[in-house]
């Protein structure tokens, strides 16, 4: 089963889901992408993106010195912010491109094994959309990684989730809420990253430049993962 940790929080229908897949492991090897996702030739390049990502910051857990806990905080390897941009520039096609190469990444063996690899085995996840000032929303709260029903949960609650829209590209407020999602977490780990997508510049609120150095300061990593395309936006306009 999924687990009783996770399983007694899900919706019947999304239990099932998870079950079904757990009974399909190893065939299974992660959710299958939809035509339209297949038909973007940048795919494959997003998902391999998102695996690098993750991959290159549990290794780097491996030689990082770990910081002070709190007594009330679990311990974990790394805890990781993904933060999805969903602006108007954002098409479906592309929306739906960004949420399977995730879904895709947390299923991926090599990703699961590197980190039950980690000092601790574990790590801890959020997944958030941004967009512009007040379009920006936590869509699956902080859980634990540590084994395949763990990434199954979350990836399921990840490919279920409605996807949102929002006007303008706030790059920096992103930042800055993404920041903000650490503090009381309930989790310490060895190391703190945001992974940022975007597909476009910032053209609302702080600079990015600015959020970053305020994040850097206060011990947090940035990754920018960008999409990079020949599709036009929705307006006509070329992607940035």
């Amino acid at each position: 089963g999924c687990g009783a940790f996770v399983c007694s929080a899900l919706k019947p229908r999304l239990r099932n889901r998870i079950n079904r897949k757990l009974a399909n492991w190893p065939r299974n090897r992660g959710v299958p992408a939809s035509p339209t996702v297949r038909s973007i030739a940048h795919a494959k390049e997003w998902q391999g993106a998102v695996k690098l990502s993750i991959l290159v910051w549990i290794v780097i857990l491996a030689v990082g010195q770990p910081r002070s806990a709190a007594a009330t905080d679990i311990s974990v390897d790394l805890e990781l912010v993904l933060a999805v941009d969903v602006s108007a520039s954002v098409d479906p096609v592309e929306a739906r491109l960004q949420r399977q190469g995730y879904v895709d990444a947390l299923l991926d063996r090599k990703v699961l094994s590197a980190i039950q690899g980690g000092t601790l085995g574990r790590i801890a996840v959020t997944y958030m959309e941004w967009a512009g000032t007040g379009n920006r929303r936590v869509l699956v709260p902080w859980a634990i990684i540590e084994d395949r029903a763990s990434a199954f949960a979350f990836s399921t609650f990840v490919e279920a989730a409605p996807i949102g829209f929002g006007h303008w590209t706030g790059i920096g407020g992103a930042i800055e809420f993404a920041a903000a999602l650490f503090e009381g977490s309930g989790f310490q780990g060895t190391r703190r990253v945001i992974d940022i997508s975007a597909d476009g510049p910032n053209n609302e609120g702080i600079s990015p430049d600015r959020a970053r150095d305020r994040a850097i300061a206060n011990g947090l990593t940035i990754n920018g993962l960008p999409i990079i395309n020949d599709r036009r936006q929705a307006s006509g306009e070329k992607q940035i």
